[in-house]
């Protein structure tokens, strides 16, 4: 069954017209279940997060360590504690140095509608609140105002995924910029030749890697169905549910043709340079025609097959060679990005 994880991104160029390489590097290695780790000796340019693994970690669950409840949910994320309801839905963050907690409301649908803090009567004291509509997400509502912000009128750009990668304002000049590995760590100012508005630290968007917004009392997105960790490179807790709740199933919203879905940790087939995830559950395929519109689509099984091929005519979807940011469809990417894909063979 062919697949299309990636095994060694490069991004750059030589420094000063020399051999010294300037910018960053990953290389990623996998289990036969498609849990990922970084391989140190084949990354730099970035500092390899603390809690990355960055070796075969994984037990016969497909889980990191022994610290997950009995529904395989992940109770120790990025040094903090997390506690989930009945419906493994993240309702707590604890902060291992303060043991301030952050809780977290939700809707009928899901939906976050409020996020504050945990009262010592264990009552959460809404601090933000979410509001719907039948499109999805339409206002946001702080107790304390609005954060003060570094333009009158901020006008955010992004990438083929969605992630935010420029920010300006009302007069046109730049902001901020956001650059990002490829599961999604943002990569900081003055690291592999980013300059000072690079970074975190140069505005207050919390919207990151594919559009989701990254927690900053955890680090974690909000992908909506469950929690994403960009260090990780996988989602906190297991797939659930399915698109028939009626009907049980024990690898939900998994594709049985395709090995790399059976795994309920794994983010967008281990394809984060051309999949997304919308909300948590399934992976979709993004895009750009030669006009530069964005096209996501969800594909069935056989399509990515014939695409990660090499045939993709009639559809939407990139083949082995495009995989990745700004590919040129002749298999040289373009904006020095060299991508090498591998087929998996199951």
């Amino acid at each position: 069954m062919g697949g299309g994880r990636i095994v060694h991104v490069r991004y750059g160029e030589p420094a000063d017209g020399g051999e010294r390489f300037r910018g960053w590097s990953r290389s990623y290695g996998y289990d036969a279940f498609g849990n990922m780790w970084v391989n140190a000796s084949g990354s730099a340019g970035v500092p390899i997060a603390g809690n990355t693994p960055t070796s075969n970690v994984f037990n016969a669950k497909n889980q990191i360590g022994l610290n997950y409840d009995l529904a395989g949910n992940q109770t120790v994320v990025n040094g903090n504690t997390s506690g989930y309801d009945a419906e493994n839905r993240q309702v707590t963050v604890s902060d291992s140095v303060t043991q301030a907690a952050t809780c977290y409301a939700y809707d009928g649908n899901g939906n976050r509608v409020a996020k504050g803090l945990l009262q010592n009567t264990n009552v959460c004291a809404p601090a933000t609140v979410y509001v719907y509509d039948m499109a999805g997400l339409a206002a946001e509502y702080s107790a304390g105002g609005a954060a003060s912000s570094a333009c009158t009128t901020c006008y955010l750009s992004w990438d083929h995924l969605g992630s935010t990668r420029l920010v300006t304002d009302q007069n046109a000049n730049v902001v901020a910029r956001h650059d990002y590995l490829p599961f999604g760590e943002e990569i900081a100012a003055n690291t592999a030749g980013r300059l000072a508005e690079w970074g975190a630290g140069s505005d207050n968007i919390n919207q990151k890697f594919t559009g989701k917004e990254r927690d900053s009392e955890s680090g974690l997105d909000y992908f909506g169905a469950r929690y994403y960790g960009s260090a990780l490179g996988r989602f906190s807790s297991p797939d659930f549910g399915g698109p028939m709740p009626n009907q049980p199933d024990p690898v939900p919203w998994a594709d049985l043709e395709n090995p790399q879905s059976l795994n309920l940790y794994a983010y967008g087939l281990n394809g984060p340079l051309s999949n997304v995830d919308d909300d948590g559950h399934d992976v979709n395929v993004c895009t750009n025609d030669e006009n530069g519109n964005e096209h996501c689509r969800q594909i069935s099984n056989e399509e990515y097959q014939q695409a990660q091929q090499g045939n993709n005519v009639g559809l939407n979807v990139p083949t082995l060679n495009q995989v990745g940011m700004n590919g040129d469809g002749n298999g040289k990417p373009t904006h020095e990005w060299l991508v090498l894909a591998e087929a998996v063979q199951k």
